[in-house]
């Protein structure tokens, strides 16, 4: 998290940080590629996209950890 937000400050981190970026969503869009071949994934959804958002779910999740909840007897 600490080098997205340095590579909105600083164009010598940026790129590195795009580049990490986009192989990770090329990975995860070639997953989601094999589930829509094998018909686990609608196949008429952007794999690009998908592979975008799971990114995008994943660093929020690391920027919002789960707290307390009752089902959890108060702990995350």
């Amino acid at each position: 998290m600490e080098a997205l937000a340095a590579a909105r400050r600083d164009a010598g981190v940026a790129r590195p940080m795009r580049d990490y970026v986009d192989e990770r969503a090329g990975r995860l869009a070639g997953l989601v590629r094999l589930a829509q071949a094998g018909d686990e994934i609608d196949p008429a959804m952007s794999a690009n996209a998908l592979a975008h958002l799971c990114l995008l779910l994943s660093m929020g999740s690391a920027l919002a950890p789960p707290g307390p909840t009752a089902d959890t007897g108060g702990k995350p």
